[in-house]
């Protein structure tokens, strides 16, 4: 039997990556990644337009060094494993998921920017980005989304 976790985003940095060390030393990056993706309305004919976030997170050095020079709004590709965290808040469980880019095997990509759409909506990936969301995080976690 064949099995795979693999995601591939390209989106927009919602803000200027996060850079951490664990407690036990090691530098990891974190990152909001913001994908929008437009569509005709079949009733108005008026072209929609929507975002959602998504959190990524690595270890691997070479990722975090590449991550350090880049800005809010970068074009990125991003290729990893989807994962979950939990932690106890205020005593409450609660469960993060996200993109995890593994040492040797996760991607991250910056690339040129989108030539918008002529049609009013935009191109599939192209468009703004949307800052909302972030918190603040424990950087103690396994996987620091």
């Amino acid at each position: 039997m064949y099995n795979r976790n693999k995601a591939e985003l390209i989106g927009f940095l919602a803000e200027k990556p996060t850079i951490g060390t664990t407690g036990g030393g090691i530098k990891f990056a974190r990152l909001r990644i913001v994908t929008n993706r437009s569509w005709k309305d079949r009733d108005t004919g008026d072209w929609k337009e929507a975002s959602e976030g998504h959190r990524v997170a690595t270890f691997d050095p070479y990722i975090v060094e590449r991550c350090e020079k880049l800005d809010k709004g970068a074009y990125v590709l991003v290729s990893g494993e989807l994962r979950n965290s939990k932690r106890d808040v205020n005593g409450e469980t609660q469960y993060f998921y996200g993109i995890f880019l593994p040492n040797k095997v996760g991607e991250l990509r910056v690339l040129d920017r989108p030539k918008r759409n002529e049609q009013g909506g935009g191109s599939e990936t192209g468009g703004g980005y949307d800052n909302n969301g972030g918190g603040s995080y424990d950087q103690d976690d396994e996987i620091p989304f």
